[in-house]
């Protein structure tokens, strides 16, 4: 997924969510309800952005049955209009197994804080 915003390929970005993700930021601030406007969200930030620096750590998966908690830390550095701007969190994401290929989607909450 964050391969997917980075490099610009929106429509697999897309596949990765459900239609009713909800994305929170910093205090579970609703930043985004609905994949469209999720995916929009990271559009318009790389439309704007050169990412210039992207790192994750400490990935965590914990499973339970066909659902699963993925989090991890991310720092990033990036360019918009000429200044550049640092920023560090951590994202969760809530994924349920919905198909019998064993394909799953982040469809609960995308949840960004930093």
């Amino acid at each position: 997924m964050n391969a997917a915003w980075r490099e610009r390929r929106f429509t697999d970005l897309a596949a990765c969510f459900d239609e009713q993700v909800v994305m929170r930021g910093p205090g579970l601030v609703e930043l985004a309800r609905g994949r469209d406007a999720l995916v929009k969200s990271y559009a318009d930030f790389m439309t704007r952005s050169d990412i210039t620096e992207y790192v994750e750590s400490r990935h965590a998966v914990d499973r339970r049955g066909d659902t699963a908690v993925a989090r991890f830390d991310w720092s990033m550095v990036w360019i918009q209009n000429g200044k550049s701007d640092r920023a560090s969190g951590q994202d969760l994401y809530v994924f349920q197994q919905r198909d019998p290929v064993g394909r799953s989607r982040a469809g609960h909450a995308l949840l960004r804080a930093g």
